[in-house]
């Protein structure tokens, strides 16, 4: 890869282990092998901040506005879906309003959302972070990934 067509994106990513000996070669081994460099512990967390991330069913201005009225920091709609953002202490307020009104809640979870996003635009950039992507996630002992890239619909049907 050419220095000016180098894509700076993040991971983070949380494991869970017994034996920090056995995780890391193997997270390390991960990135090298598909072209990725670690970083120190926590070097990248603060570019995420911990948000409360509920999705639901529909996608109308009356979802927004009783998210926004149970406490939300957020919404947006997104393929006939409605994704709201909440801090981290609002989340489970936020989430039981949206039930006790009736929509029909999706996903729930606390995570680390980035703070700004990379896209991605080359089609063999794209497929060496999937391939990272898919390594890590294999690993039994990751929990989680939490990334800043984007990847266009159109590059991914590449």
């Amino acid at each position: 890869m050419r220095a000016m067509d180098r894509v700076v994106w993040r991971s983070w990513l949380k494991a869970a282990t017994d034996n920090i000996n056995r995780t890391y070669p193997d997270i390390r081994l991960a990135f090298t092998k598909h072209g990725g460099s670690l970083a120190e512990k926590g070097a990248v967390a603060f570019q995420f901040a911990r948000k409360g991330v509920i999705r639901t069913k529909g996608s109308n201005d009356d979802i927004l506005m009783q998210a926004l009225d149970a406490g939300a920091e957020d919404a947006q709609e997104e393929d006939g879906e409605t994704v709201i953002y909440t801090e981290p202490h609002n989340f489970a307020k936020v989430r039981d309003s949206l039930k006790s009104n009736g929509l029909e809640i999706i996903e729930a979870e606390l995570t680390y959302v980035p703070n700004a996003t990379v896209t991605i635009n080359g089609a063999e950039t794209a497929h060496k972070i999937i391939r990272l992507m898919d390594a890590l996630e294999a690993l039994d002992d990751v929990t989680n990934t939490h990334v800043n890239f984007e990847i266009p619909q159109e590059i991914m049907a590449e």
